[in-house]
């Protein structure tokens, strides 16, 4: 199962180490999502050690008051590619999921941007990009997984599922 690393705003950056432990059990691909300065930056890597750097310049570079979400992969729905990396960007939100839904993957898609794409962005567009509206499809598909958003709107990390 993947690992998604949440760090709220004003939360300390997870240590390198627990970033290198995510990445050397998830050897599948990487990403990262965060805020600067009001904007939502994207970062997909195939390569653990590349990934690795590039996480230990962002914290360097980033103040404490920005969000992140980490994803490290474990394939199962998808081939191994960078577009299968988590996290996808559209219409204002960010996107990662840890678990394996009960969905039909859309042609090379994970089950996860199947949803993030096909189930959740119209209801997200139709409820003008209101959380509340967005919840009880969320709550009908999630089942054990653990799905992350950041809200390009203001930052926020909305989380469903039980995170450690």
């Amino acid at each position: 199962m993947c690992i998604i690393v949440i760090k709220e705003k004003g939360i300390a950056f997870p240590s390198a180490k627990v970033i290198k432990t995510c990445c050397e059990n998830n050897p599948d691909g990487f990403s990262a999502a965060w805020t600067e300065n009001g904007k939502v930056n994207t970062f997909k890597s195939l390569n653990k050690n590349g990934f690795l750097k590039f996480y230990s310049d962002l914290r360097k570079k980033l103040d404490k008051k920005e969000s992140l979400i980490i994803h490290a992969r474990i394939k199962t729905h998808g081939s191994i590619s960078l577009a299968n990396c988590h996290c996808w960007y559209s219409v204002g939100v960010v996107f990662a999921h840890n678990g394996v839904l009960s969905i039909k993957n859309r042609d090379d898609l994970t089950d996860s941007e199947t949803f993030f794409r096909d189930i959740f962005i119209p209801i997200w567009r139709q409820s003008n990009h209101n959380w509340k509206e967005c919840e009880k499809a969320i709550n009908a598909i999630i089942g054990s997984s653990r799905f992350a958003f950041l809200d390009a709107s203001n930052g926020d990390i909305i989380h469903f599922g039980n995170y450690y």
